[in-house]
């Protein structure tokens, strides 16, 4: 059946659009599995934060810069706090350790917000021992928080101010205290100037009578000297003389100790004197000679 050129004009139309169609559609699959990374194999680990806000799924995960992942499904649990998965590229997990941490971090001021993981590099053959773990997780700052923060240290701050202002002012408590002392020291000074001659003559008349005294001790000490020095020579005759006598008379005792002890030495009982006899006699006879005595005796 021959068509006709309008017919073959609508069929070349028809072929087209589904054509332009279909082409579309390839490029929404080939960008949705970019986005996706449909394809690449992910190693998963653990984040808990009690706040996600600026997390979204499908963020990406930046480790020094370059992205290595991105965030995953996220699940609140009994306790209020939320478990998020973080889908890392394996052949990027070596990258992360046990001392890793993630924080969110945002391109400029008002840029996408992404996530942050620190490095700490492990061989290559131990990437999968990461694999179910849970790293720490740096909380943003809460802005609301740290506004109400700054306002209260704002209004401590202007109290402050205040405060400085009235001690600091003409008639505050400081300028007083500062025009009291500068009085003290002007009476102070005054005093002391009175003082001054005063005290410069105490000083100097005790400085004479401590010259004068010291001059004293000096004299006494001088004659002191002199007195010993003379009588030195006297003193240590008197000594020998002391001691000879003492010998003497030590010699005269023991010559009439000698000739008079019998009847110096006192009576101490009849038995007593009867032994001492004996004992004499018995010398006595010791210096007999044994030819003049007689055979009966």
């Amino acid at each position: 059946m021959t068509l006709s050129p309008r017919q073959q004009g609508r069929r070349k139309d028809r072929l087209l659009f589904l054509g332009s169609g279909l082409l579309l559609v390839v490029f929404v699959l080939v960008g949705f599995a970019k986005a996706q990374r449909w394809g690449t194999r992910f190693v998963d680990i653990y984040i808990k934060a009690s706040d996600v806000n600026g997390l979204n799924h499908g963020e990406d995960i930046r480790i020094a810069g370059i992205v290595a992942g991105q965030v995953g499904t996220m699940h609140l649990d009994d306790q209020g706090d939320v478990k998020v998965t973080l889908k890392i590229e394996e052949n990027k997990a070596h990258l992360i350790g046990p001392s890793s941490k993630a924080s969110l971090a945002k391109e400029g001021l008002i840029g996408e917000p992404y996530l942050v993981i620190t490095a700490d590099p492990r061989p290559r053959e131990q990437a999968q021992e990461i694999q179910g773990r849970t790293i720490g997780y740096d909380e943003p700052i809460n802005i609301d928080a740290l506004l109400k923060e700054l306002a209260s240290s704002q209004q401590l701050l202007n109290l402050t101010l205040r405060n400085t202002t009235a001690l600091t002012a003409e008639n505050g408590s400081i300028s007083t205290a500062f025009h009291s002392t500068r009085r003290l020291a002007e009476s102070l000074q005054k005093e002391v100037t009175a003082a001054a001659p005063v005290v410069r003559e105490s000083i100097a008349s005790v400085a004479k009578d401590v010259h004068a005294v010291s001059q004293s001790t000096e004299a006494v000490e001088q004659d002191t000297r002199s007195f010993i020095q003379e009588t030195q020579p006297l003193v240590v005759e008197s000594l020998k003389d002391a001691d000879q006598l003492t010998r003497s008379s030590q010699e005269l005792i023991d010559i009439l100790r000698h000739l008079f002890g019998s009847w110096l030495e006192p009576v101490n009982g009849g038995g007593e004197d009867v032994l001492e006899k004996q004992s004499s006699l018995t010398q006595e006879e010791q210096r007999i000679p044994r030819q003049e005595r007689s055979p009966g005796g």
